[in-house]
Parts: C-alpha cells; sequence; structure tokens
C-alpha cells in the first residue's frame, strides 16, 4: 500500500475525499458542530403539526430503506395508522428545532423507532439520537430487520450485537427475519 504524505494509506485518503464530498458544501459533520445537542428536544405535545412531519419522516426514510418488501409502499401506507398511535404513546426524542430532520421513540430499555430524513442521512442524526436514548432512558435494546443491512451495520458501529433472530411471514408470503439486538455494556441512565 503507498502512502501520503500524512502517513495515511492512498486508500483511506481515498475514502477521507469520497465522504467529504458526499457531504453537501458548507455543512460540517454534525460532531464537528458545536451546538449539535442543542438540537435535541422532547416535544412537551405532539401536536398535529409535529405528528404529521414525524409521519413524513417516517414514510420517506421507510420508502428509502426498506425496499425489501418488494411491494412499491403498499407496506408503508397500511402501517401509517399504526406509527401515529405510537407516536402518541411513546417517549418521543426529535432532532432539529427549526425543521425536524429525525426522531426517536422509546419504550422501556427499547428503541422502538429511529427515522431521520433520507437527504440528512450518514450525518450523525442517527448516532447522536441513540446516544441521547442510551445516555438519558438506559436503552438496552433494538429490533431490525436482517434484510435492511445499512440498518444491522449502523447499530453494530454504535455497540449493539445480536443476540435473537425471528423470521415473521407478512401478509404477501414473504418472509422476513427480524434481529433483535443489544448493547455489549449498557450505560448507567441520568433521570
Amino acid at each position: 500500500r503507498s502512502s501520503t504524505a500524512s502517513g495515511q494509506s492512498a486508500r483511506d485518503a481515498t475514502t477521507t475525499r469520497a465522504t467529504i464530498r458526499s457531504r453537501p458544501p458548507n455543512r460540517p459533520p454534525l460532531s464537528m458542530r458545536p451546538d449539535w445537542e442543542l438540537e435535541l428536544y422532547e416535544p412537551a405535545r405532539l401536536d398535529a403539526a409535529l405528528e404529521e412531519r414525524l409521519l413524513d419522516i417516517w414514510e420517506q426514510a421507510m420508502l428509502a430503506t426498506h425496499d425489501f418488501f418488494g411491494d412499491g409502499g403498499e407496506t408503508v401506507r397500511l402501517k401509517r395508522p399504526y406509527v401515529s398511535r405510537d407516536l402518541r404513546n411513546l417517549k418521543l426524542v426529535c432532532f432539529g428545532r427549526a425543521a425536524v430532520k429525525g426522531f426517536a421513540t422509546i419504550a422501556g430499555e427499547e428503541l422502538k423507532m429511529l427515522y431521520v430524513v433520507p437527504e440528512s442521512f450518514k450525518r450523525g442524526i442517527g448516532a447522536a439520537l441513540v446516544d441521547y436514548a442510551r445516555t438519558r432512558y438506559g436503552i438496552r435494546y433494538v429490533k431490525v430487520y436482517e434484510q435492511n443491512t445499512g440498518a444491522v451495520l449502523f447499530y453494530k458501529r454504535l455497540g449493539f450485537v445480536i443476540f435473537e433472530k425471528s423470521v415473521n411471514t407478512d401478509r404477501h408470503g414473504q418472509r422476513l427475519s427480524v434481529l433483535r439486538m443489544t448493547l455489549k455494556q449498557p450505560p448507567t441512565p441520568r433521570h
């Protein structure tokens, strides 16, 4: 392997350049913005406008990442009322005070939902929401479809490991594997 003047391999330097190019202009990564924690908040109440925005985020993210359903979005449309109910009944954390870009829901020690608008994928929003849920509420578990390989890798990078696999059959007869993941070392909640 060849090395650059800074000691990085040529492959690492190319990866770094590709990552930088994929970010929108004038937008530093989330971890480099000193105010990123100010974007996390728990809404006092879920009004109709916020609920609609969260449902739109959920739908956009589902359509972008769950193409393995193979039904052209029919499953997503059918699940929308159930997601609406869950938004009203679970602990909710949002990212983006001026314009919500992502959200997470929590029930006990489980992260139930984590969705980010597709144009904000890979900017640290999902990781920030998971970190907040982990440190504030002590989440330890998450379920994810095995076919959603991007999500499986995302959670693994955050310290989750697979400990259970089940197979569900959807209404079209398609078999989908659901992975239950847990943190290697659960955090202590900061209530």
